[in-house]
């Protein structure tokens, strides 16, 4: 059984050791030095001076989201051995089910001559498993950009007999197990015949993550046109006065509920990010909203007529498009900004015509006017812009193909891909 080091003691860490067991995993690594010496329940916490003197064996699974500073640190220092946490389904990041032989049962069922298709984390984990289950010939192809001694070290780590270097080598195999999010080289697989199984993405298969109550809303607002409001710093009060006085059907997203409005409420409310919602919780649960749609890591609270839990994907494939559901009573893909999730709750209800409101798509780090509302404490998080594009491009693709327009009616902003439209020219 092999034995990995994880890099950041927060949520995910916490969580992949749970997934893992503690058995696997001998120490996190943190950069905040504070925490180093210290105890992760019974794992301790080392920095890298520490790694490097007596595990410099084990790979690195770097778990923090933020994961390019750290991947450039570890190559200056001539460490390849490493995975990233964000190239695997989102069940390893701690969201969704935490049983490891369960997903691994959901990505690989069957036996014969494989392939696997991906170098990351988990697709180690199903090279492991179905070793274990007596696999005739087990293959991998590594598509991801990896540096070669990366690919070297995992081939020691997992003693396979062949890796594939080149999508010529490959020759017809039963199947090919995709456990990577990125597109390249897999129509080569199809070209030669191969079956090609999605090892990756398997939330339609777990029965657990399915809403039966989230049905009622699908295409209940057939043909109508909606307005997402979020909380950029463009929005004012006057413009949902406006939606308000038009009977406009209305989303609001995450801080929504700080705007002081003395008429106007969402006719929905959605949040789905994990760490604001547990920052926030009281504020949403006190938040009168007609219906709220919330991530089911609120699972506490039990539903009732106007609070519906969802499973929201979190994807951190950043330079990949993120997918775009079409069946939220199952599943939502998460994509850098919650106003995605509410685009695919909204094509889910039927609305034809959605409006972006409020979406300016830019944040000025170390600023606290970033939103409609004046922050206390400046604003450090990087909010990378360049990631949410790479989800309202996706919206868009899907609605062009889909006879669903979606407009953006923000007054500024740093958001053009969707077309633009005049706010206030829409109730003349």
């Amino acid at each position: 059984m092999n034995k990995y080091v994880i890099w950041g003691a927060g949520f995910r860490g916490e969580k992949l050791k749970e997934l893992l067991t503690k058995e696997r995993i001998v120490a996190f690594i943190d950069s905040d030095l504070s925490k180093v010496g210290k105890r992760k329940g019974e794992t301790e916490i080392i920095d890298f001076e520490t790694y490097h003197r007596y595990y410099r064996d084990l790979f690195i699974i770097i778990a923090v989201a933020d994961y390019e500073e750290i991947e450039s640190f570890l190559r200056e220092k001539g460490v390849y051995q490493y995975f990233i946490l964000s190239e695997c389904p989102s069940e390893l990041k701690g969201y969704g089910i935490s049983d490891l032989e369960r997903l691994l049962e959901f990505a690989g069922d069957r036996l014969g001559n494989n392939i696997i298709v991906g170098s990351n984390l988990f697709s180690c984990l199903l090279y492991e498993k179905l070793c274990n289950d007596g696999c005739e010939e087990l293959f991998c192809y590594s598509n991801e950009c990896r540096h070669p001694e990366t690919i070297r070290k995992m081939e020691r780590l997992l003693h396979i007999n062949f890796v594939f270097k080149s999508k010529d080598m490959i020759q017809k195999t039963s199947k090919a197990f995709i456990t990577t999010r990125e597109k390249r080289d897999i129509d080569a697989f199809e070209r030669k015949g191969i079956e090609c199984i999605n090892a990756y993405d398997f939330s339609y298969k777990i029965a657990e993550y399915y809403n039966p109550n989230l049905e009622r809303f699908k295409n209940k607002h057939s043909n109508e046109r909606c307005f997402i409001v979020a909380t950029g710093s463009s929005l004012d009060v006057g413009q949902v006065d406006i939606l308000y006085d038009n009977r406009e059907i209305c989303f609001g997203v995450n801080r929504i509920y700080n705007l002081e409005s003395e008429r106007w409420l969402p006719d929905y409310y959605v949040a789905v990010d994990t760490l604001f919602l547990k920052k926030y919780h009281k504020e949403i649960l006190a938040y009168p909203a007609k219906i709220k749609f919330v991530d089911e890591i609120m699972g506490d609270e039990k539903e009732n007529e106007e609070f519906f839990k969802v499973h929201c994907v979190t994807d951190d494939i950043f330079q990949e498009p993120p997918l775009f559901s079409e069946d939220v009573a199952r599943v939502v893909y998460g994509g850098a900004t919650v106003t995605y999730a509410c685009i695919q709750i909204a094509v889910y209800m039927g609305f034809k015509e959605i409006y972006l409101l409020g979406v300016d798509c830019n944040y000025c780090k170390g600023s606290n006017s970033n939103y409609f509302f004046r922050e206390q404490k400046a604003d450090v998080m990087n909010h990378k812009e360049d990631r949410m594009v790479l989800s309202y491009e996706s919206a868009r693709e899907y609605a062009d193909s889909h006879g669903i327009k979606i407009y953006n009616a923000t007054r500024g902003g740093m958001l053009e891909v969707f077309e633009r439209v005049d706010f206030d020219s829409l109730f003349q």
